[in-house]
C-alpha cells in the first residue's frame, strides 16, 4: 500500500525528532537506549551568546517525576581551527553564567568540527579543558546511521543539508 502524503509527513518528523533526540543524548553522554525514560524534552538555544558558538539548556522530563537540567556549550569549527586559549575562555565563561544554579551539576562542552576527523591538534585542546571532541562522521555514525550503516532523509531542508549532505 502506498503512503498518502499526510503519512510520508508525520513519518519524516518521527524520524527528524529521533535523529535530534540521539544527537542531544549523544552530547549529554547518555545512551540512546535512555531515551525511553522521559516523558519530555524541552531544549532552549541561543547562538553566539558571548562568543560561544551554541549554548542550549536542556530540561528531562522523567516518567517518574525527576528532573533533570543540563547546560551545554558547543564551539562549531568548520573552516577553521582553535586559537587564544578559545574553548578555554568559553568553558570559565559558561561555569560562571551557570555557578549556583540548578543547571551547575549538568554542563557539558562540545567541540564539533565539520571536518571527516577531529585533528590532534583539537583532540589535545579539548582534553585540556574537558571538551568532548566531536567530528561530523562521528555524530553521524553515532547518532543517525541505522545498523546497516544507512539513514534516511528527513525532508527538513535545514537538518538534512547540514547533517546528511557532504561538506
Amino acid at each position: 500500500m502506498k503512503e498518502t502524503t499526510e503519512e510520508k509527513k508525520k513519518s519524516d518528523r518521527k524520524r527528524l525528532t529521533k535523529y535530534c533526540k540521539n544527537i542531544l543524548f549523544l552530547f549529554l553522554e547518555k545512551e540512546q537506549t535512555e531515551q525511553g525514560k522521559y516523558d519530555k524534552i524541552e531544549v532552549k538555544t541561543w547562538k553566539n551568546w558571548k562568543d560561544i558558538d551554541v549554548c542550549a539548556e536542556v530540561i528531562l522530563q522523567k516518567k517518574d517525576g525527576g528532573v533533570e537540567k543540563h547546560a551545554i556549550s558547543i564551539e562549531n569549527k568548520g573552516y577553521t581551527t582553535l586559537h587564544d586559549n578559545q574553548i578555554a575562555r568559553y568553558k570559565d565563561t559558561f561555569e560562571e553564567e551557570y555557578k549556583d544554579t540548578e543547571f551547575e551539576r549538568n554542563l557539558h562542552y562540545i567541540f564539533f568540527t565539520c571536518q571527516d576527523e577531529v585533528s590532534d591538534y583539537e583532540k589535545e585542546e579539548c582534553s585540556k579543558v574537558g571538551y568532548k571532541p566531536f567530528s561530523m562522521d562521528e555524530v553521524i555514525n553515532k547518532a543517525i546511521r541505522d545498523n546497516k550503516g544507512g539513514f534516511e532523509l528527513t525532508h527538513s531542508d535545514l537538518f538534512d543539508e547540514f547533517w546528511l549532505s557532504t561538506w
